[in-house]
């Protein structure tokens, strides 16, 4: 059940059909607008953000074989 005090913010991962940004609450949201110290596991969940993101990777894609050409090119 949905905590009637948690925020919701716009944004849906394709793939699962999670929000992008977990919900939060008024409180959290105050806490990082005031410039509070930020926790170690936050800084590290933005951390993982921000490489699934903006991260270059090279490997192939899921569900491809790599051993077959017509599919990796």
């Amino acid at each position: 059940m949905k905590d009637a005090n948690q925020l919701f913010f716009n944004g849906i991962n394709g793939a699962t059909g999670a929000y992008l940004q977990a919900p939060i609450t008024a409180h959290d949201v105050a806490e990082l607008a005031s410039n509070a110290p930020i926790s170690r596991a936050h800084l590290n969940e933005l951390q993982r953000w921000y490489e699934r993101l903006f991260v270059k990777k090279f490997a192939p894609m899921a569900d491809i074989d790599t051993k077959n050409l017509a599919q990796t090119g």
